[in-house]
């Protein structure tokens, strides 16, 4: 089949058959050697099926048949034949997609260059390089711009960031030299990332927040706070995950702000950006959205504030054990456990009995054994009588690291140790 869709003239709808039969056939347990001999075959459509089912068995023994389809006289099987190439992976590949580069059939140099990036060869970065004119103005550029990107050689930062900095009519073309520049994490492509952030497209925007975060540095901070305010919430939301991946202080405040956005896809990106702040996180910022009207900001906030160890927020955690949630009751049980607060074994006991939901059930049965108080020991040999074998499991863990007895989740074990020797353990 030609690029533009059709079958070229004289061919007839069974070669077709034929094709999809020796694809059907290969996949289902022929010799290894029959699709290599297909790529031979005189019909192209069967070299390009035989090319898609070697790559798709990803055999190293097939890549010199591959390298030699390259030159076949179909730009299709060339194609196919640089697309299979790139899922294997072979390092004996690296020349000829390298001329490959210089097919006169554009789909054939994108599958080439794409292949190139998956190798990840930096070898391949001059000859990719030499594909990118002066400030990358051609939209068509996009195959080798991503494999400069996935090869992550900083000789390509100079001409991504003249790409990133050219005049795109089009509006897209700067997405992918931000994104190329993010995965080669040079920081000499901050300033150009940070005038991206004013791109009008959201996309490029969005990909230069992304990059910005991944290079990690500081002096995008004050840049990527002003973006919290841009107008579209995607961008906002990689901002807020870029200051967070960053990881100085000077962070906290634009991100203390986030948590009033207006969209909940924000609040929740900035709530989990200040759990990697820490301990420049001041307690007491993220208990409050545990009544965020959002379900997923109230779980997320429930899950960092265990990860921040805040015990100011005990109160607000115990309140959300009622929630209709029971993922966020289960994650609240969590963070209770690793805050270590005797105020909450009560409030566990009572999820641990009367609960409907195993799992968070499960969640107050650790919990109690992490705060390891005595007053837990009776009604965790209760839970080794639950239904859900979760919950079973979790208590008699709980109980082992409260009292030091391996006693498994036998409870009748377990109550004889009970009888026998139950001491305080306060």
């Amino acid at each position: 089949m030609t690029q533009d869709g059709t079958r070229p003239a004289g061919w007839s709808y069974g070669v077709v058959v034929i094709a999809l039969l020796a694809c059907h056939l290969c996949l289902s347990g022929c010799s290894r050697e029959q699709p290599i001999q297909l790529l031979r075959s005189a019909d192209p459509l069967v070299r390009e099926e035989a090319a898609k089912v070697l790559g798709e068995r990803r055999e190293a023994r097939a890549v010199p048949a591959l390298i030699a389809a390259l030159g076949d006289s179909e730009a299709f099987v060339r194609q196919q034949a640089a697309r299979s190439l790139r899922r294997i992976r072979d390092p004996r590949s690296l020349g000829p997609l390298l001329r490959g580069l210089r097919d006169p059939d554009d789909w054939v140099r994108d599958a080439c260059a794409v292949a190139l990036g998956a190798l990840g060869d930096a070898r391949a970065v001059p000859g990719l390089l030499a594909l990118l004119p002066p400030g990358g103005t051609r939209r068509e550029d996009w195959a080798v711009v991503f494999a400069l990107g996935e090869c992550g050689d900083r000789r390509a930062t100079e001409a991504l960031v003249a790409g990133l900095r050219a005049p795109d009519p089009v509006g897209i073309k700067r997405l992918d030299y931000a994104v190329a520049l993010g995965k080669i994490r040079d920081q000499r492509a901050v300033p150009a990332l940070i005038a991206a952030l004013h791109d009008p497209n959201y996309l490029t925007r969005t990909a230069a927040a992304i990059a910005l975060g991944r290079i990690g540095d500081a002096r995008a901070v004050s840049a990527l706070g002003a973006a919290l305010r841009d107008r579209d919430y995607r961008v906002r939301t990689r901002v807020a995950q870029a200051l967070g991946r960053i990881g100085t202080p000077g962070a906290v405040a634009p991100l203390t702000l986030a948590l009033h956005d207006p969209h909940a896809a924000v609040r929740q990106s900035a709530v989990t950006a200040l759990a990697e702040l820490r301990p420049a996180c001041p307690d007491g910022l993220l208990a409050p959205l545990l009544q965020d009207p959002d379900l997923s900001v109230r779980r997320a906030a429930a899950e960092v504030l265990g990860e921040l160890q805040d015990k100011s927020a005990l109160t607000a955690l115990l309140a959300v054990l009622d929630d209709p949630d029971p993922l966020l009751r289960s994650k609240s049980a969590s963070t209770l456990g690793h805050l270590r607060r005797e105020q909450a074994v009560s409030p566990l006991i009572r999820l641990l009995e009367e609960d409907r939901i195993p799992i968070v059930r499960a969640a107050a049965a650790a919990a109690l054994g992490e705060i390891g108080h005595s007053d837990a020991v009776p009604p965790l040999i209760a839970a080794l009588s639950d239904p859900d074998p979760s919950v079973t499991i979790t208590a008699g863990w709980a109980l082992q690291r409260l009292t030091g007895q391996p006693l498994g989740q036998d409870r009748g074990r377990w109550k004889e140790w009970q009888r026998a020797h139950y001491i305080t353990l306060d």
